[in-house]
């Protein structure tokens, strides 16, 4: 079918990235929409039996090439938690009704999930979507450690501190 061809079709743009650079994507996507106040979408993958170590590496491998040639040009997509959840960072989604954004973006990762992975493992994919920000009507966000929006970030190295010490 056409939806199928476009979700598989190669984007040689696009690339899966590694935990670390994927959470530091997050971060600098946080950092622009708290400027920009543009929201963005994180839509996380779950999916440790696909993910996992003990998987079909196949199946995994198509899994990970049809989420990194399903988002458009703007969009990340990496591992959130490595051999366990994706994520994919959907940027300019502009200010609509966030909540059907999200919506829209769950009925389309199911359907993709359904073409790679069969109805019958595609349900033990968990898909999720948060907005960020959270909540601008307090003009704060909602940074508590269980968000999504607020992984644990890994410590900057010693090139990042003395760029930090040059800035200042």
């Amino acid at each position: 079918s056409k939806f199928s061809h476009q979700m598989l079709a190669k984007d040689p743009r696009a690339e899966f990235l590694p935990e670390q650079y994927f959470l530091r994507q997050l971060r600098q996507e946080q950092r622009r929409t708290e400027r920009s106040r543009n929201p963005f979408v994180l839509l996380l993958v779950e999916a440790p039996d696909v993910f996992g170590p003990t998987s079909d590496e196949e199946r995994r491998a198509k899994l990970l090439s049809a989420l990194t040639n399903s988002i458009r040009e703007t969009d990340s997509v990496g591992w959130y938690a490595y051999g366990l959840t994706a994520g994919i960072i959907f940027t300019e989604v502009g200010t609509a009704d966030r909540r059907s954004i999200g919506e829209k973006l769950l009925k389309k990762f199911e359907k993709l999930l359904d073409l790679v992975l069969g109805a019958v493992q595609a349900r033990q994919v968990k898909l999720s979507f948060h907005i960020f920000p959270e909540d601008w009507s307090g003009g704060h966000s909602n940074r508590s450690g269980g968000s999504a929006l607020y992984p644990e970030l890994p410590v900057a190295g010693k090139a990042k501190e003395k760029s930090l010490a040059i800035k200042r």
